[in-house]
């Protein structure tokens, strides 16, 4: 049976990664037994997290690798990622029973993938690590977007004064390599400049990946899949050759 390559789903926060994913996931693409309330992976979400760091970047203010690395220090990134996704702590990905019956990312023969805007930074791993993988990205209107990040995290950092009553083990943050450790909310987003300056950041490299990597990526406009859904839907299906 022929071995299938990711359908790698990304976007900036708030432009309906969310809700694309779910829609494709119902349509028996497995994207992960452990996944946060944004349907993200978090096998894959902290390899990305891992990744940005190296760059000294993080979701909220996001550093493009692209002519910002050096070729050896690519290749030592590449090759510690390929070391993880072979590791037995791939089980966050495909499920505790595989902790004993470890899977391989490079030999699956069914649909799967991941979804996470921070992919948006970290693609260039992603797609020479699986050449013919199937990259979604999805675009929304930037005052939607920025209206909701900011509405979102303004929510957030009330739940984050909140936090401080209850019983978390803040003792652990000395003994930690965490970054953000309980926090929900993002001290860089207070207003929808923040937020818009956000929105190009994501924009700019979105447009470099698409000139780099043009063949592997679809662009979706979020307005189009809810007032188009059935046209947008079926380009989707045939570009990750779901219908076969």
């Amino acid at each position: 049976m022929q071995k299938k390559q990711p359908i790698i789903i990304t976007g900036l926060h708030r432009s309906g990664t969310s809700f694309l994913t779910r829609i494709i996931e119902n349509n028996s693409v497995f994207f992960g037994k452990s996944k946060d309330a944004n349907q993200e992976s978090l096998f894959f979400q902290n390899i990305n997290k891992w990744i940005m760091s190296i760059n000294s970047s993080t979701w909220d203010n996001p550093k493009s690798f692209i002519d910002n690395i050096d070729s050896n220090s690519y290749a030592m990134i590449l090759d510690k990622i390929r070391i993880l996704l072979n590791s037995r702590s791939n089980f966050r990905y495909f499920g505790f029973k595989t902790l004993f019956n470890k899977k391989d990312f490079f030999s699956l023969n069914y649909n799967w993938g991941w979804k996470d805007p921070r992919n948006v930074f970290t693609l260039p791993f992603w797609i020479d690590l699986f050449p013919k993988s199937k990259v979604i990205i999805i675009k929304r209107h930037p005052y939607d977007v920025s209206l909701s990040l900011l509405n979102r995290n303004i929510k957030l950092k009330k739940r984050d004064l909140l936090s401080i009553k209850k019983n978390i083990p803040y003792y652990l943050i000395p003994f930690l390599n965490l970054s953000n450790f309980s926090n929900l909310g993002s001290l860089r987003i207070n207003n929808i400049d923040d937020t818009m300056k956000l929105y190009d950041l994501y924009i700019l490299e979105i447009n470099k990946m698409v000139n780099q990597y043009k063949s592997n990526i679809l662009l979706v406009k979020y307005e189009n899949l809810v007032l188009d859904s059935a046209r947008v839907l079926s380009e989707i299906h045939e570009f990750c050759n779901l219908n076969s």
